[in-house]
């Protein structure tokens, strides 16, 4: 239950930061629309993180159990782990910069994890 309603929450806080112009908080401030997209597109990473991790609670063999938190763990990486670094770069910085570090900061990550999973060894 606590698990579907942070899903929910995020799910929310997505649709709001889209939909919404102004803040709730303070409605004179107006953030920037590429700030508010970037947050809004990790809030929607972290609802689908949610759904993808529910398949590894009903697969009963250990085996299938690891490959499964394996591939939920590369899905992660190659989602919210990024968005939150665009994130805190689009919100810390004075102006627009390119987002290619961020990719190369990821890749050695994202291999590693893609080589756990087809040797099937989560011990990379």
């Amino acid at each position: 239950m606590f698990y579907a309603s942070v899903a929910m929450l995020s799910l929310i806080a997505c649709c709001y930061l889209l939909f919404r112009r102004a803040n709730a908080i303070a409605p004179d401030i107006t953030p920037p629309v590429r700030l508010r997209r970037w947050t809004a597109a990790f809030f929607a990473a972290i609802a689908l993180c949610h759904l993808w991790y529910l398949p590894t609670y009903f697969i009963t063999s250990p085996d299938n159990l690891m490959q499964g938190y394996l591939i939920a763990g590369l899905l992660d990486s190659m989602t919210i782990i990024p968005l939150t670094i665009i994130v805190l770069l689009t919100m810390l910085q004075d102006r627009r910069r390119p987002l290619w570090p961020v990719a190369v900061m990821i890749a050695p990550l994202i291999v590693g994890l893609t080589w756990c999973i087809a040797s099937r060894s989560g011990d990379l």
